[in-house]
């Protein structure tokens, strides 16, 4: 049952990431402001967490 629980959570996670890395590349494709350079680093940490989860589950 708890293993249900974390996949579900887990797939919940990524699915939020996958929009969120697309949110932050869309930014970066539109913004040279002052934003830039943060939406870069949220989107690294995005893609960091996105494949440590992915990596460490069966979750794609």
């Amino acid at each position: 049952m708890q293993q249900k629980i974390f996949k579900e959570k887990c797939v919940s996670r990524v699915d939020e990431l996958r929009s969120l890395i697309r949110f932050y590349e869309e930014q970066l494709g539109e913004d040279e402001g002052d934003l830039y350079e943060e939406y870069e680093i949220e989107l690294v940490a995005a893609i960091d967490e996105l494949n440590k989860l992915t990596k460490n589950s069966n979750v794609e």
